[in-house]
């Protein structure tokens, strides 16, 4: 019987609580590496890698900078089609007084940093994650793994 109630355990879903006390199950996609591999300078949005993460809930960007030290500011931007117009998404305010842009994930690397972003409620069916260094440069490996 314990053998049994282990296994009925191990084969439930990951669950976790969100806003309002809603309660809704955790899978991952596929991780992506972005930019095919590390990067040591800003990457234009249109040179971004498209992600598609339709029926995802949001997802788990990581940042490894493999050598070299600066900074990144990491721009987040949405589409609804493969190869469509991108742009900044807006969430609403706690409140729900107003809409408020997504900001940009802001990061200084040094040579063996390792960072975890987790960005919620993207409500999209693609993303862009368009990474700008500032500072000396770096070589980054930057890599995205969506979330239902």
């Amino acid at each position: 019987l314990m053998v049994f109630m282990l296994i009925a355990i191990m084969a439930m879903p990951a669950l976790a609580v969100g806003p309002n006390n809603t309660v809704f199950e955790i899978n991952k996609g596929e991780t992506q590496t972005l930019f095919s591999g590390a990067i040591t300078a800003s990457v234009t949005a249109g040179n971004a890698t498209e992600i598609p993460i339709r029926g995802y809930r949001g997802g788990l960007l990581q940042v490894q900078t493999v050598s070299g030290s600066g900074s990144w500011s990491i721009g987040i931007f949405t589409a609804d089609t493969l190869g469509g117009t991108y742009s900044t998404p807006y969430v609403l305010s706690y409140d729900l007084s107003a809409y408020t842009a997504i900001p940009s994930i802001t990061a200084s690397c040094n040579s063996g940093t390792y960072l975890s972003y987790y960005i919620p409620f993207i409500g999209a069916n693609y993303l862009k994650l368009v990474p700008t260094l500032t500072g000396s440069g770096t070589s980054t490996t930057f890599t995205f793994t969506p979330f239902k």
